[in-house]
């Protein structure tokens, strides 16, 4: 998702072209340790920005990014269009090596705030999203024995949305996973959609006064099953959106979804006559 990123003034005054960019990346791959750029530019600084203590790092060498650093960030010389005493080549990666920034900009702007797209941000964001298995429950409750022909009420209690957010100086992003739906795999080849988390089961109510759009009812008992039990599994998928902070941004990103696997005991209950009713 890489994007090569060039100021707002180098497309007003039309001088980039083919050529400046070939002597763009010329400039950068001569760039050595001690900040010369071996074309016949100045030497620059290096720099490192938006670490964990806000401090950023100025020197005549390439420093790695410290630990909680986003960006790192290195200066070189501009191509031969481009005044060296007023304009620099700015190029930043990421804690993964990948280039995220690589623009023209002139001296005393504010090379601590490099313009980031914010779809470069909110990939990093999503990487680092990690959604909720669904905490699951049933009635009869979950490690009892659920019973043929009676309905099994299925709900889930961590029905919340997760966020992550990631960022420069001035710009970030953030993507967020919402709920949609849970899908319970019954174990048995059967499965049962919910558009919701399901409701839960007042023990203190009476039954008929209660009722759910999450439940399923059990035709045959898992007697015949490894260890007399089925392998139950609960999906909850999440929808992902992203918004940006200090840029234009933002849309939808693939669902993500998180299971948990639990063992189900399903029993048949056969009514019993009566013994001993009694007689002269």
């Amino acid at each position: 998702m890489r994007r090569r990123v060039v100021l707002s003034f180098v497309l007003m005054i039309g001088l980039v072209a083919a050529t400046q960019s070939g002597a763009a990346e010329a400039g950068r791959r001569t760039g050595n340790a001690n900040g010369s750029t071996g074309n016949g530019g100045p030497a620059v600084d290096v720099e490192v920005v938006d670490t964990e203590d806000g401090s950023g790092d100025s020197g005549g060498s390439s420093p790695r990014p410290r630990a909680g650093s986003q960006l790192s960030c290195d200066r070189f010389a501009p191509p031969s269009t481009f005044d060296p005493e007023q304009y620099y080549i700015l190029i930043c990666t990421d804690a993964d090596g990948q280039e995220v920034v690589n623009e023209i900009r002139e001296f005393g702007s504010p090379a601590s705030a490099p313009v980031v797209d914010p779809e470069v941000l909110a990939e990093q964001a999503s990487a680092r999203l990690s959604v909720a298995a669904p905490a699951v429950e049933m009635s009869p409750k979950t490690g009892l024995n659920q019973i043929v022909q009676l309905p099994t009420w299925m709900w889930v209690s961590n029905w919340e949305p997760d966020s992550a957010t990631a960022s420069v100086p001035g710009v970030s992003a953030t993507v967020t996973a919402t709920p949609a739906s849970v899908t319970w795999d019954m174990g048995n080849g059967d499965q049962k959609v919910c558009s919701g988390p399901g409701t839960p089961f007042d023990f203190s109510r009476p039954e008929e006064e209660q009722s759910t759009d999450c439940s399923y009812t059990y035709r045959h008992s898992s007697t015949g099953e490894p260890g007399g039990m089925y392998q139950v599994s609960a999906t909850m998928t999440y929808d992902v959106s992203w918004s940006a902070s200090g840029a234009p941004g933002g849309g939808a990103l693939p669902a993500v979804s998180g299971t948990a696997t639990f063992p189900v005991r399903v029993l048949e209950i056969h009514a019993v006559e009566g013994v001993g009713s009694g007689g002269a």
